[in-house]
């Protein structure tokens, strides 16, 4: 698989690097970095975020591939489709 680097007896996806500012990833996608900030803080009714960061939350890049590509989902959603929050928050 092109994704996986092998490292010793361990195998890495790259696509969890966590290499994406907040900066990068709005800015990829089109949308206001406070936007990227709500979507990517777990709701407290629902206790789920929407975009997954799989760094610490105190990185500098605590977005991976696989966020932005999450982020552009929902950007989609919105954009295209008109889709409400609440309706996409359901259905993660």
């Amino acid at each position: 698989m092109i994704f996986v680097q092998v490292i010793g007896m361990k195998t890495l996806d790259v696509r969890h690097v966590p290499i994406y500012t907040a900066r990068d990833v709005a800015s990829f996608v089109r949308i206001n970095p406070v936007t990227l900030a709500r979507w990517s803080k777990p709701v407290t009714r629902l206790n789920q975020a929407l975009i997954n960061r799989p760094a610490d939350l105190s990185s500098r890049s605590p977005f991976s591939f696989l966020s932005v590509v999450e982020a552009y989902v929902m950007a989609s959603l919105r954009r295209e489709y008109d889709m409400k929050m609440l309706d996409i928050r359901r259905a993660v």
